[in-house]
């Protein structure tokens, strides 16, 4: 996953590439400001979010759709620029040294990730919104008597065709960064990189948060049901 220096760069333009030739014009100017947010960090991490952009856009059929459905949803809380700004303080701290002031408590990083749980937290409600919306890419009901069945069947078919693809793209990039953190620090990552899913994840914060997100979908899924 994620080479040297050279192959994230070529990523970071592949991905500047996509953005330009989107078919909808119109959405571009948000992703340009994740990507210059992105640009904006230097070193093996930004290689390492080029390689997972690319990922995200190359590994669905319509994952190009699903790349802005994350950043639309990330954004309507103002998780994006909190994302990039954790990301940034990471590589802020720099080699071995850092590493061990972060595994010591760094306030910053402690206070960001207070900040993205909270917003991660208001993307429950936020996502009852967004399956409405896709909802309507659906056939809805004239009838007034219908409208209140309509929005039942708008959730359970975006829960059933839009969510489950929304977060599992959004766990692999957050997977993916984590990793390129590891190895960033010299820490191991054969056992992150394939078992990322289970309970053997490195005890990290950005860990913790995937965590997260599948305990959500979790609550979602019951919820929908």
């Amino acid at each position: 996953a994620g080479g040297g220096g050279g192959a994230g760069s070529r990523n970071m333009a592949l991905y500047a590439d996509l953005l330009d030739r989107n078919i909808n014009p119109d959405r571009v100017p948000r992703r340009r400001r994740w990507f210059e947010l992105l640009r904006a960090v230097d070193g093996p991490k930004r290689d390492a979010i080029g390689d997972a952009m690319v990922f995200a856009v190359e590994n669905s059929a319509f994952a190009f759709d699903m790349l802005d459905t994350i950043l639309v949803s990330l954004d309507l809380v103002g998780l994006g620029d909190l994302v990039c700004e954790r990301i940034a303080r990471k590589a802020k701290l720099g080699d071995t040294a850092a590493t061990a002031t972060d595994n010591g408590g760094d306030k910053t990083l402690k206070a960001l990730d207070g900040k993205i749980t909270a917003a991660m937290q208001r993307t429950i409600g936020r996502l009852f919104l967004l399956s409405d919306i896709y909802a309507n890419r659906f056939d809805q009901p004239r009838s007034s008597e219908g409208k209140e069945n309509y929005a039942a069947q708008g959730f359970v078919k975006a829960n059933t065709f839009v969510l489950p693809r929304l977060f599992n793209q959004v766990a692999v990039l957050i997977a993916r960064v984590s990793i390129a953190e590891a190895q960033a620090a010299g820490q191991p990552t054969a056992q992150a990189g394939t078992h990322w899913r289970t309970e053997h994840a490195p005890d990290s914060p950005v860990w913790h948060l995937a965590g997260w997100l599948r305990e959500l979908w979790a609550i979602w899924t019951a919820t929908g049901s």
